[in-house]
Parts: structure tokens; sequence; C-alpha cells
């Protein structure tokens, strides 16, 4: 029997990888925040302060160039307080202050929109609200042109944080390759059934980050030969493999209708992007049964077409979560087995998800993070 693991981004959050939508829009505005510092402190912007609150950046920056200061950095950085002094940034915090309650304006919808949500937490999350926006440009509320181009920026900006996030290598997990040589080379996970020399094993990753390479290299060096990856979403800095940003789920009405209102309300439609890597999965799910191992991904809906298909497809015998576990001791294996629910139905929940004490946490460092996962 084959094997598939399906790595999300809890999979990176596990190895210390600050990779979370969380991480990447704190730092995102924490550095625009200390451009904001300095742009103030040497009065180089103009600021008004009549009924909103206009802040001016480089034209250069092309992200955004108006937008309100949700991030104040905890610590003035040292080298702005020693520059400027306790009087000139006594000034800045009073004027922070002093307009904290204002009507700032953004140049990119779309990151306002985000940004407000402080109820978003997995990259799912942020899918789902561009599909929002989508829907509302069907219906002539905003412009889709401005759309896309909103989102292309915030995806530009997330490959350049994936990139300086990634550098900073992280060596594999113990307890991690423990759990994937109990999967692959020991027994499957619903009879017992003894692993063979023939079995393939294929890590489909989500994330546009390469964590799992180091676990694919130990095993081909090892005993198992015949282990390969996909990523079905793209990876950071691979021209020939770019990142896929978006959403997709076809089971949805609106979506449907989305075909009839021209090409560019499917520009971020995933799916039309797959290209080879979904030909690659297909073969691989037609040639023989397979089980799944969650290794933390969330299973939302921006994925449903993708996840529908290996999920319930007629090869597919289990599905076995490995679950996200906070600092309270409380998991998401209920979250994960719902969302699951939702693309395969309650018919097949109970014959193919393997039960919650036959699971295991995906790794004790995920104690130690803020936020659960998502793709």
């Amino acid at each position: 029997m084959n094997r598939i693991i399906l790595i999300g981004n809890g999979f990176d959050l596990a190895h210390g990888y600050k990779t979370s939508y969380k991480h990447f829009i704190d730092d995102f505005w924490e550095s625009k925040a200390n451009k904001f510092i300095t742009a103030y402190l040497n009065e180089e912007k103009e600021l008004k302060t009549k009924g909103t609150c206009n802040i001016y950046f480089q034209p250069d920056d092309e992200v955004i160039s108006l937008f309100e200061l949700k991030y104040t950095p905890k610590e003035i950085p040292k080298e702005i307080l020693e520059k400027y002094g306790q009087e000139k940034m006594n000034s800045f915090l009073m004027f922070i202050g002093a307009n904290a309650n204002r009507n700032y304006k953004f140049t990119n919808q779309f990151l306002f929109q985000i940004t407000s949500n402080l109820s978003l937490n997995k990259w799912v999350d942020i899918e789902i609200e561009y599909y929002k926006a989508l829907i509302e440009c069907s219906t002539g509320e905003r412009s889709i042109v401005e759309l896309n181009k909103e989102f292309i920026l915030i995806k530009k900006e997330l490959e350049k944080y994936l990139i300086s996030e990634i550098s900073r290598k992280r060596p594999p997990l113990q307890s991690i390759n423990n759990l994937i040589d109990s999967f692959i080379i020991n027994n499957s996970i619903n009879n017992g059934i003894q692993a063979t020399s023939s079995d393939k094993t294929l890590f489909l990753s989500f994330n546009y980050t390469n964590t799992e390479q180091q676990y694919v290299d130990e095993l081909k060096n090892g005993t198992k030969k015949d282990v390969k990856c996909i990523h079905i979403h793209g990876e950071i800095n691979k021209s020939d493999n770019p990142i896929i940003f978006g959403y997709d789920d076809n089971a949805d009405e609106k979506q449907k209708s989305l075909l009839e209102k021209g090409n560019d309300f499917l520009q971020n439609i995933k799916s039309y992007y797959y290209n080879d890597n979904i030909t690659q999965l297909q073969s691989f799910i037609n040639s023989e049964k397979y089980e799944i191992l969650i290794m933390g991904h969330s299973c939302g809906i921006s994925d449903r077409t993708l996840l529908k298909l290996l999920f319930e497809h007629e090869n597919c015998m289990n599905i076995k979560i490995y679950y996200y576990v906070d600092n309270n001791g409380n998991d998401d294996y209920t979250e994960k087995k719902m969302n699951i629910t939702r693309i395969l139905g309650e018919m097949s929940i109970n014959t193919k998800i393997v039960p919650k004490s036959r699971c295991e946490p995906l790794s004790d460092i995920s104690r130690l993070l803020p936020n659960p996962d998502g793709t």
C-alpha cells in the first residue's frame, strides 16, 4: 500500500519557523512602523490629521503609501532613539496616541481587509478573505482589476518574507522522524499490513518551503528508495514552479458562476496553475491503494477541490491526523475532522478517518508556538 504524507504550514511551525499569517503580517507592519518613525522624526512627510491621518512613504514603496499604523514597535529601535533623542520620541508617541482612533486610508484595500480582521491566523484564512472580495467584485461592489493587483503585491511580500525566514536552517526533529518511520516502514495505519519493497511514498507539500526535503533525503539514503515530493503550490525561489496563492473550491456555486465573469475573476483560482504537478499526483493516486498522513495541514475549504480529489478517491483507504496541541493542552483534532467532513461528507468519515485514540500530536515543539497550523 502506498503512502501520502500531506504537509501543511503546521509542519514548518513545528520546526520553529515563523511562517504563519500572523508572523508574516506582524513582521510586515513592524518594518513599516520603523520606516514611519524615521520619516516622522526627519519631518520628511506631510501628516494630515483633519478627519483622517495620511501617512506618506517613499514613492518606490510599491505595497502601500498610506496606511494605518496598527503595529507600533514594542521597543523603539536603539539606533533611532540614539539618533533623535527622547524628546522627539515623546513627540512621536504623543502623535500616535492622539491619532490612534482615526480612520486611516490604505492604497491597498485588500491589505486593509486582512490587517483589520484580527481573527485571521492561517494562510487559508487570507485565501478565504480573497474569495469574499472576489465575490464582491462579481456583484460590482469593487474592482476586480484593482483587487488582483493588490493581491499580487501581498503575494510578493509573502515570498520575500518566507525567503528570509527559511534561510535560518532548522535540523530535522527526531519525533517527526519516528512518526514517519512508523507510518512508512513499520505498518500501515489501519490493518497492520506490513510494508513491502514495492510501496511508494509521496510527500505532498502545500507549503512554499522545502522543510520536508531533509526527511525525503533520509528515507532515500536508507532502505526506502521510492520516495518523491510534489510541491503542489509551488516553491519560493523556483521560477519553474512559482508559488500559487489563491482559492479553489469548485463545489461552491459562487465559484462556478465566476466562469461567466471573464478571466480576471479566475486569475487566482489555484487549480488553473497546478500544471505537471497535478498530472504526477493523479498518476500516483490512480496507481494503487494509499493511506494519507496529515502533518500540519488544516484541510480548509480554500483547497477543497484538490483535497476532495485525494480523500474521495476509491484508492484512499485511511486518513490519519497528526494534530496541533496548544500550551493549555487543547488540540485541533476535532476541528480537522470537521474540515475533512466538509469535503468527504458524513458517510465516509467513520470509515476513512482514523480515530483520535490512534493518532498523535505532530511534535512537542508545536506546544511552544503561538498559532495553530494552516496553509
